[in-house]
């Protein structure tokens, strides 16, 4: 082996090491730079729609207290109360409901019996004392929870204890649905993710299809991520759903108590994304393969 080719050599070899590291070095920040964007993406939604359910909470006190400071409201339950005309008090909750953004207000007595309801008016009677929220302004102080039940499995509810001479004489309730596809729709319109509301494990409200062009709901979430969740941790990372690969942001509902029971999920389709990474790897692996090659042909017909 002549002097020329013992510097070639370890020349060319040093050359092939070192594409072979760039290129490398390469891939990995193609990825990180993908992982990066699509993590910004999601949390920027996640905090797009906390923002969105703190205006909630924001409408929904004023909302409750426009109905509980409400003259005709405080009159129409007292004419109830004394005589069992209800006319005065329907007329002025529907009145209110017909120009308010709320999806719903009840107005209970003190032992918490339904006098009105702005969303079914002719079902009243039954009792809601045991409902979280309303416990709470039974007992004379306002109160806003997430919470459950069988008519709005997860709706952002206030309470607020009607006054009269001094005396409360009931509450006022209203609540946001957020189980509805009106809520769903409008958080992928502001955020341009795909939104699931989940119930435990179960989704009770989607912007996703199946193939039918029905939405996907009533169907189980990933158990090992919804289980995550549900215990109060919040889950970033890719997903796949209906056979479709996310970058996902899975956050906990809380009740007043701090309890998770529902998820809010966002996610954003990463399959262009993927196949755009996986392209420019390629194109990355194929020219430092061209190049090594071109080397070691070089370094044999020098040699």
């Amino acid at each position: 082996m002549n002097i020329r080719t013992k510097i070639l050599l370890p020349m060319v070899g040093l050359a092939v090491i070192s594409s072979l590291s760039i290129a490398l070095i390469g891939i990995l920040n193609i990825r990180n730079f993908s992982k990066e964007a699509e993590i910004k993406e999601v949390t920027v939604a996640n905090a797009t729609i906390l923002g969105y359910k703190r205006d909630l909470e924001a409408n929904i006190e004023r909302g409750t207290l426009m109905a509980a400071r409400n003259p005709e409201v405080i009159v129409g339950l007292t004419e109830f109360l004394e005589n069992g005309d209800r006319k005065r008090l329907v007329d002025a909750v529907m009145y209110i409901a017909q120009y308010s953004d709320i999806d719903f207000y009840t107005i209970m007595d003190m032992s918490g019996r339904v006098v009105i309801r702005s969303h079914a008016p002719d079902r009243f009677g039954d009792n809601n004392a045991d409902i979280p929220h309303i416990k709470v302004a039974l007992g004379g102080r306002q109160a806003i929870a997430y919470e459950s039940t069988a008519a709005n499995p997860i709706a952002l509810r206030c309470g607020i204890p009607i006054i009269h001479n001094n005396r409360q004489i009931g509450v006022a309730s209203a609540g946001f649905d957020l189980t509805s596809e009106a809520f769903v729709d409008k958080m992928k319109d502001i955020t341009g993710s795909e939104i699931t509301v989940f119930l435990g494990n179960t989704r009770i409200a989607t912007t996703f299809r199946n193939e039918r062009g029905e939405r996907n709901v009533g169907t189980p979430g990933d158990e090992r991520i919804t289980r995550q969740v549900l215990a109060g941790n919040p889950f970033v990372g890719p997903a796949t759903v209906n056979g479709i690969h996310f970058y996902t942001y899975y956050a906990p509902i809380n009740d007043a108590d701090g309890k998770a029971f529902g998820i809010i999920f966002n996610g954003v389709d990463i399959t262009e994304t993927e196949k755009q990474t996986n392209g420019m790897i390629m194109w990355m692996v194929i020219l430092v393969a061209i190049f090594c090659v071109v080397a070691v042909v070089i370094a044999i017909y020098t040699a």
